[in-house]
Formats: structure tokens, sequence, C-alpha cells
């Protein structure tokens, strides 16, 4: 019988990956949903870069948050899940932890180059 002070995870994954795994999957709803709503039903119904200029003068510190946490949460549920897949294969602790690093390497440079992009254009008022 499992132990009971902790939830099954996925071989070995640890607690952290799967608390977060679980809390960035309903946080990327909402996101999505807000995302899907404003690029394609609010009024953006021809998306062009002078309306979302426009989305970025009007409330700055609010989308540029939104877009930030947007991106950090999509880069991270979706690396955590491909590690899980990884370590469902049971490899052994060397490739597990190869897996790692080579997935938070892609992960912190995504965010960055994501962020590089986002917070200066953020900044310029779109």
């Amino acid at each position: 019988m499992p132990a009971m002070d902790q939830p099954q995870t996925s071989y070995d994954t640890g607690i952290w990956p799967w608390l977060l795994q679980r809390v960035t999957g309903p946080a990327l709803l909402i996101f999505l949903g807000v995302h899907m709503f404003v690029t394609h039903f609010g009024g953006f119904h021809i998306l062009t870069f002078a309306k979302v200029a426009e989305r970025f003068r009007t409330a700055p510190v609010f989308w540029t948050t939104f877009d930030s946490l947007f991106l950090i949460f999509v880069v991270f549920h979706s690396l955590n899940g491909l590690r899980t897949i990884i370590y469902d294969f049971r490899p052994g602790p060397r490739l597990r932890l190869a897996a790692t690093i080579l997935l938070w390497i892609i992960g912190i440079v995504t965010v960055l180059l994501g962020l590089g992009i986002l917070i200066p254009y953020a900044k310029a008022g779109g």
C-alpha cells in the first residue's frame, strides 16, 4: 500500500514538479481563455500589430504581467510534462539528470528569449 503522506507521482519525479503541473494546468486554461477572447473575439477580428500595440498602451503593466506569466506557465507545463514522459520510461539516474538539465536549459532560454522580446515591446508602448 502506498504511503499516504505523499501523492502518487510518476517514477520519482518529485512533489514540486507534480504539484506545479497541477497548478499550471488550470491556470493555463484561464490564460488561454483570456487570450482567445481578447485576440479573437474581443473586437480584434483581424489581428494586427497596431491592435496589439494598442492593447499594451491601454494597460501595459497588466498585459506585460499576463503575457509573461502565460509564457512561463506554458514553457514550464510543457517541458515538465515531457520530463514526466521521459521518467515514465524509467531511464537510469544519469539519463534522468541529463534530461532534466537539458529541459531546464531549453526552458530558461525560451523564457529569456520570449521576455527579451515582450518586455522591450511593452515598454515602448507596443
